[in-house]
């Protein structure tokens, strides 16, 4: 059962401000950086404010930040589309001209996550079947626009590039950007891969390359690795992969890729766009809870551009920034280099938590894909066997010295009652120590 804050709220507040007390107690706390903030959203009056204007490091619960921006400007259903077209004309079965995928930025395309529905590929040859090809003179193109490749962005560790949730977002992503390497065979799943542009050897030591050469990782431990070990890596060229497969299924098909144009006076006829298949992402709501759930950080990647899309990480950002001032919760005081927070650059407050939650708490769409507390996703552990169990829905964000939460605590009807932004930084104990001063906390102040 959940408090009634009512007349006691001013009082409350008062203590909490005037004492100035961490509320939370672990080992270092008094070193840490801490800053707390609870908002009664029923009574539109504060809780508790402990530094709510102290600007942290927020690690994933920037996900909510982008998340809520892309569930303002657009509707839950939205779907991404990717469309497959001849850029060419169709004579005596030959396609004379290219074969082009439109990027579109989306992120489930082939995605072991949706694995639904994942028919593209065949479509494509489907289509090209249908229409009676049987030769390709031309190339298979995936067509980005003037948007440029991004992949790991430099505000990231460079550490960071080497695991799987480092990968980076693209304006063109496929199989979630990863694969798997056989490091002492040298093979690759997907087999279409590309082991040159991707892992070098110097000095006997095998290295990823990352985004597009910019810097490497060395692949270590191999010596204790059995002949059938993997290690799942990130792909820097989804583009090319994705290409690969195609080719590989197209000419499977039996439609050969030839060189004809030395036969076939090109000026003579007009190029031509020749819709082949389309795929459609699942919905948006859908997406964003998936990388709520999961903190996926090329998903939120994603979710942040499609803010601006075909434009820079800028423009995006600024997008961003504009949805917010316009929503009268300024970001001027504030560092937001990416959508995921993988970045340490980004610093933000428990206010603005607060007053972004506070701005969505009326959404149903955007409550409903945050991760509840000892059920699902990155806190399933968290608070369970307690009555904020299956109440507190909240994002995480971890890194080394990183401890933050940032959410709702829901009522007896599933709607959201406070809106809590709890971030710790530089703390040198367990992280479960840290949880357990927050759960006693939030049992005190939202719980009975």
């Amino acid at each position: 059962m959940f408090k009634k804050v009512l007349v006691g709220v001013a009082v409350l507040v008062s203590y909490a401000v005037c004492k100035a007390e961490n509320p939370l107690s672990f080992y270092s706390d008094n070193v840490a950086s801490v800053g707390v903030v609870v908002y009664d959203l029923e009574n539109k009056s504060e809780v508790y404010n402990y530094n709510g204007n102290l600007s942290l490091t927020p690690a994933s619960t920037m996900k909510l930040v982008s998340s809520a921006a892309a569930l303002s400007l657009y509707p839950a259903d939205y779907q991404y589309e990717t469309p497959a077209y001849i850029d060419g004309k169709i004579d005596k079965g030959t396609v004379f001209g290219d074969i082009v995928i439109k990027g579109s930025g989306d992120p489930t395309l082939y995605s072991r996550h949706f694995p639904d529905n994942q028919t593209f590929i065949e479509d494509i040859t489907s289509s090209l079947k249908d229409l009676g090809v049987k030769r390709i003179s031309g190339n298979i193109v995936v067509d980005n626009g003037d948007q440029q490749n991004v992949g790991k962005l430099g505000t990231w560790e460079i550490e960071d590039g080497y695991y799987e949730y480092g990968t980076g977002w693209y304006p063109f992503n496929y199989r979630d950007n990863v694969f798997r390497l056989n490091p002492n065979l040298m093979t690759a799943v997907p087999q279409n891969i590309n082991l040159e542009n991707i892992v070098t050897e110097v000095d006997g030591k095998l290295y990823l390359i990352q985004s597009f050469g910019n810097s490497y990782n060395e692949i270590t431990g191999i010596q204790s690795f059995r002949d059938d070990s993997t290690i799942k890596l990130p792909n820097p060229y989804p583009s090319d992969l994705f290409i690969a497969d195609l080719t590989s299924t197209i000419s499977d098909s039996g439609i050969e890729f030839v060189n004809d144009e030395e036969n076939y006076d090109t000026e003579t006829v007009q190029s031509d766009s020749i819709p082949l298949a389309s795929y459609y992402s699942p919905a948006l709501k859908a997406i964003i809870t998936d990388l709520m759930h999961r903190s996926d950080n090329m998903m939120a990647e994603s979710t942040l551009r499609l803010l601006a899309p075909g434009l820079s990480l800028d423009d995006a950002l600024r997008a961003e920034k504009d949805l917010y001032d316009s929503k009268g919760i300024p970001t001027d005081l504030y560092t937001i280099r990416d959508g995921s927070g993988l970045s340490r650059g980004n610093a933000v407050s428990p206010e603005f938590f607060i007053k972004v939650l506070t701005s969505m708490s009326d959404n149903e769409d955007f409550v409903d894909v945050f991760p509840r507390a000892g059920v699902d996703g990155t806190v399933c552990s968290l608070f369970k066997g307690t009555p904020l169990e299956g109440r507190a829905a909240l994002k995480s964000g971890s890194m080394s010295g990183v401890r933050c939460y940032a959410g709702y605590i829901l009522n007896d009807d599933d709607e959201p009652k406070y809106a809590v932004a709890i971030m710790v930084n530089n703390f040198k104990c367990k992280v479960s120590e840290i949880n357990k001063s927050i759960q006693d906390f939030l049992l005190e102040y939202c719980c009975e």
